[in-house]
């Protein structure tokens, strides 16, 4: 989307390309939500055995995984892939990353510290989305009134 922003200019109103990016950005975040949510609720369901840090470190390979896949699915959606294949990859996706992280917790540590420092561009990215649903919400409340 940034890179299209240039060129927007140009033939866009500067509240119109308000509008859009914040469009984008709220479709992101619902995005987003669609691929952590199933994850947080994966983590009520696990035995009390297990700790926070290897719920920590198998949530974060599942959420890199979650990220591969809706990549996958950005560029699949417009192809003509069968899609029992498509939902079977990525079910075999999720279980080979649980499979490896339980069976390699040097990995899920790893994936855990990258995690961790990306944690200010992940609120910025949180404080974006939201600004885009604020702008949303204003120009939606302002054109019905």
């Amino acid at each position: 989307m940034l890179q299209d922003v240039p060129s927007w200019v140009l033939y866009m109103p500067t509240i119109e390309i308000l509008s859009t990016v914040a469009y984008t950005l709220s479709f992101a975040l619902f995005e987003t939500l669609i691929i952590f949510l199933p994850i947080l609720a994966f983590g009520l369901i696990l035995p009390r055995s297990w700790s926070r840090a290897k719920y920590a470190s198998l949530s974060s390979v599942l959420l890199l995984v979650g990220t591969v896949v809706a990549l996958i699915l950005q560029i699949t959606i417009r192809g003509s892939s069968p899609q029992r294949v498509l939902l079977i990859g990525i079910l075999a996706l999720f279980a080979i990353a649980l499979i490896v992280a339980v069976r390699f917790p040097k990995i899920g540590e790893t994936v855990l510290a990258i995690a961790g420092r990306l944690t200010i561009l992940t609120l910025l990215y949180v404080f974006f989305d939201i600004l885009g649903l604020v702008v949303i919400f204003v120009r939606n409340v302002w054109e019905f009134s």
